[in-house]
């Protein structure tokens, strides 16, 4: 696996969640939208222990040689200790690791449905979108204080729904709308809301023109080396690993 040596250049608090922000020249150069981090945190109670923690960058600045992270420090004891490091701390990474069945599209509309973790996943696509002149409207459900993503961690002209209800309940009545208005949707859910999102899209895009659906469901990736065998996502082909193949499918496999 590429391991690459990141400094760390910003660390604070955002809310419940923590922003780190990395010197990584070689990383920002080449990351592609949907790509994820393996970074090599220590265990707080046990110091020699290593563990493996994937991360979806929420920004990537090639300009600046810059990728920033958003962290959510009480879920996980990886996380934890990366949010005590202090600036000018070396972290080391692997990766970067998967891609997105397609590429983005330049313009149009684009729809992201986020669930707890997979709120924080999206941040990445949201700000590549933007980047590339889409108007994004982003979905978060579920969203617990631990997960709960703050407004000013998005560019101020994305169209933000979030609460602490299920997704169907944060969007009950625009949903339907929004799918046919998307040219492009993002899901990042667990499993089985995943699927009911897949399956209303297919009933109201059965005949809705050319549009792309990806959807990432939330399932741990701590290796990102099929050794482990803990992402398998279970598709119309069969089990396929999240790692191998994915994390991202397009609806159609799923």
């Amino acid at each position: 696996m590429r391991q690459h040596t990141l400094t760390i250049c910003e660390s604070r608090p955002i809310g419940n969640l923590h922003w780190v922000a990395f010197e990584a020249a070689n990383i920002a150069a080449n990351w592609q939208p949907g790509q994820y981090l393996q970074i090599l945190c220590d265990d707080p109670q046990h110091p020699q222990r290593h563990l493996l923690r994937a991360s979806f960058p929420a920004v990537v600045d090639a300009k600046l040689a810059r990728i920033g992270l958003v962290i959510a420090p009480q879920t996980d004891e990886g996380w934890r200790w990366l949010a005590q490091q202090a600036v000018g701390s070396p972290v080391w990474c692997h990766g970067p690791h998967g891609k997105l069945p397609q590429p983005l599209n330049d313009r149009g509309t684009a729809l992201c449905i986020g669930q707890t973790e997979g709120t924080i996943r999206l941040l990445g696509m949201v700000n590549a979108l933007q980047q590339r002149h889409t108007s994004v409207t982003l979905i978060a459900g579920d969203m617990s204080p631990q997960w709960y993503v703050p407004p000013q961690l998005l560019p101020t002209d994305v169209e933000y729904l979030a609460g602490p209800e299920n997704i169907l309940r944060v969007a009950e009545k625009r949903l339907p709308e929004l799918i046919r208005w998307a040219d492009q949707i993002f899901i990042a859910a667990s499993a089985p809301m995943a699927t009911t999102l897949v399956q209303m899209i297919r009933q109201i895009r059965l005949r809705g023109g050319k549009y792309v659906a990806t959807a990432m469901p939330t399932t741990s990736l701590p290796c990102a080396s099929m050794a482990c065998q803990q992402c398998r996502v279970q598709t119309r082909h069969g089990p396929r690993l999240a790692c191998q193949v994915g994390p991202w499918f397009g609806v159609h496999v799923l």
